[in-house]
């Protein structure tokens, strides 16, 4: 039966020629059989909704290598055509005739006269099943593409009733936010005394730094460090920008972050002086997020436990008695109490404690308690 309205009608007539009729309308409705796409290496606008969330791992591709989205198609009415458009990333046409824009021919395309086209339309003649390896532009940058496909029933939705309509049930589209980058584009540290999970650092001036993995600095658009903070319903996100480094920098708002390409590695250097008053006490979650110049961006967290508080020392009321007293020669008890103050809810605990007995000249020193320091 077609898309659309339907009247069924019944006569039924007896031996004496008495007749009855019934008339009933159905609607043929075949919405949730449309053609399906699937983003075989990627993931469509259901999952990454806008460039925001296109990153490293996420619809990212190359220049030469991992350079084509591969899509499949069902439907068991049959496939007619596959449209792919490839738009720029305010959602204009790229033009295929610009030789600047590195549009590819597509392996459906033959012939000696063959050129990069763009929309690309790729036909299927009934088949219930397609593949379509799309090859993506040589040339850096965000891209969305639209993939439409058409079933056989679509020629025939003119026909129905409500023909407009009908032919919503035989064609599927979709939007996929991808980039194309030509770089392995990665941050990572190089050393920085305050990112051990299990050592603390005092209140002093750090440096951090570490690297990019790019060979031209001009490709980095920004190094941002942001807080991560918890909301009151537990999550974590987000919170404020505390520094960073921006390719259009001004002198109003300055680099805290600053970049540099040595001639001689293949890296990009990033370095952050953190200066005391911005050392809070207590345990810190940062993230870095570095963004190249065609907007993929890479993260990785910071941890840092500062304790600037002093360890508080204590004798207990026997010691207080005998301090400053003279002793006979029997043994003596000395008792003390050792705590490390908590500071913004953080201390880092007693690492050691050290003696030193003075009898004479020459001091006698020792531990009486040493825990496995975190400087070697």
């Amino acid at each position: 039966m077609p898309d659309g309205k339907i009247t069924i009608s019944l006569e039924a007539i007896d031996e004496a020629g008495n007749t009855s009729v019934i008339e009933e309308n159905y609607t043929v409705d075949q919405s949730t059989d449309k053609p399906v796409i699937k983003f075989s290496n990627g993931k469509d606008s259901t999952v990454i909704k806008d460039f925001d969330k296109v990153n490293k791992t996420q619809n990212t591709f190359g220049v030469e290598t991992n350079n084509k989205a591969v899509f499949n198609f069902t439907d068991d009415d049959g496939l007619e055509k596959v449209t792919i458009t490839l738009l720029d990333k305010e959602g204009k046409p790229v033009d295929a005739s610009v030789a600047e824009n590195y549009v590819q021919v597509q392996e459906n395309q033959t012939g000696e006269d063959r050129k990069p086209e763009n929309p690309v339309v790729y036909t299927f003649d009934g088949s219930t099943t397609a593949l379509v390896n799309y090859i993506l532009p040589k040339k850096e940058g965000m891209y969305k593409l639209e993939v439409e496909a058409v079933d056989v029933e679509y020629k025939n939705a003119s026909k129905c009733e409500d023909a407009e309509k009908v032919k919503t049930y035989r064609t599927s589209k979709t939007t996929n936010y991808i980039a194309v980058s030509d770089s392995n584009f990665n941050i990572k540290f190089n050393s920085a005394n305050i990112i051990n999970d299990e050592c603390s650092t005092q209140k002093v001036e750090t440096t951090i730094t570490g690297i990019v993995t790019v060979s031209d600095k001009d490709k980095i658009k920004s190094i941002e460090r942001y807080e991560i903070t918890q909301d009151e319903n537990g999550e974590w996100g987000l919170g404020s920008l505390v520094s960073s480094y921006k390719n259009d920098a001004t002198e109003e708002n300055p680099n805290t972050i600053t970049i540099t390409k040595d001639a001689n590695s293949s890296y990009v250097q990033w370095k952050e002086i953190v200066p005391v008053d911005k050392m809070q006490e207590g345990v810190k979650n940062f993230r870095y997020i570095a963004t190249d110049t065609t907007d993929v961006s890479v993260s990785i967290d910071l941890k840092w436990n500062v304790d600037d508080t002093l360890p508080e020392l204590h004798k207990n009321a026997y010691t207080e008695s005998n301090a400053d007293k003279w002793l006979n020669s029997t043994s003596q008890t000395l008792i003390y109490i050792v705590r490390d103050k908590e500071s913004n809810g953080y201390a880092s605990g007693i690492d050691s404690v050290k003696y030193s007995f003075k009898n004479g000249e020459k001091p006698t020193e020792g531990y009486f308690a040493r825990g496995a320091s975190c400087d070697e």
